[in-house]
């Protein structure tokens, strides 16, 4: 059975994290089918013993809040925009030995106003890192071709953007930018069902069609050929956010995830990554 060491984060002068270890293991990481739903009264610290693991570049960039957890973005002198090139994101991760399939509801929102108007290019979603390759599948929002009477981005419009999708990497594979069927997007109010699934060496994506009810999801492949060729090895994985500069100095990494449950499993099944996904129960559905 692989274990797990614990670290500990030591925040320092500047801001930035440092992991040493604490000298204990945990046991039984494995992710069999497993729900992780961010609940009320939820800790960060409560996450460790579950075998995830947290880096920021602060404290605040991390906590779990009202059944969220939440990821900030955080601009950092000369470290380049987050997970493009530059330093990555608040991470909250699992490591995965071999094949994986991780799913989960996000929602894009700025980190000051909570409200979906979002500097343009900034994302949060799911991110996976071996080393110094990585990759991630994220969204944000984006003004459909019509808009609809009551549109806006602030809390006051009745009819909110939609999400796009996108996955891109530093070493596996092409990017692949979506909107959805018809730009109708691939999640409503800047929020949706995303998952990632690693089955041997090859990664895939995939979203939760938002027309489906969550009692009966549909899952649908974001990107029909895209796959990634990622190798063999442990991969770190989990929800992350990824801010970027803007032309104007006071705008730009203003991102925040909101993460309202993860399912995760190990065991995909024999027909891999769609097995696992027909067995994805979103929360609070009997």
């Amino acid at each position: 059975m692989r274990g797990l060491v614990a670290l500990v984060f030591v925040v320092l002068g500047s801001g930035c994290r440092l992991v040493v270890d604490s000298g204990a293991t945990f046991h039984g990481c494995e992710a069999v089918d497993e729900s992780e739903p961010f609940a009320l009264g939820t800790t960060l610290d409560e996450l460790y013993p579950k075998c995830w693991q947290v880096e920021t570049k602060a404290d605040e960039d991390a906590k779990v809040e009202d059944g969220d957890l939440i990821l900030r973005s955080r601009f950092v002198e000369g470290a380049g925009d987050e997970w493009d090139g530059g330093a990555p994101g608040a991470f909250v991760y699992r490591t995965f030995a071999h094949d994986f399939l991780l799913a989960v509801r996000v929602e894009a929102l700025d980190s000051s106003t909570a409200d979906h108007c979002l500097p343009p290019g900034e994302v949060v979603g799911l991110a996976a890192r071996r080393g110094a390759d990585y990759g991630v599948f994220m969204i944000g929002p984006f003004d459909p071709p019509t808009l609809p009477p009551d549109y806006g981005c602030g809390e006051e419009a009745l009819e909110q953007p939609p999400a796009f999708g996108v996955a891109r990497t530093n070493a596996w594979g092409p990017e692949h930018t979506d909107r959805g069927a018809d730009d109708a997007g691939i999640g409503a109010d800047t929020e949706a069902d995303i998952a990632m699934c690693r089955s041997g060496s090859t990664l895939t994506f995939y979203y939760r069609d938002p027309k489906s009810p969550e009692t009966a999801p549909v899952w649908l492949p974001f990107g029909a050929d895209l796959k990634w060729q990622i190798g063999e090895g442990p991969v770190d994985v989990g929800p992350s956010v990824a801010g970027v500069a803007q032309p104007s100095p006071d705008e730009g990494f203003q991102i925040a995830g909101h993460f309202q449950w993860a399912w995760l499993t190990e065991e995909l099944g024999p027909d891999f990554c769609q097995s696992a996904l027909e067995r994805v129960v979103l929360p609070g559905v009997e």
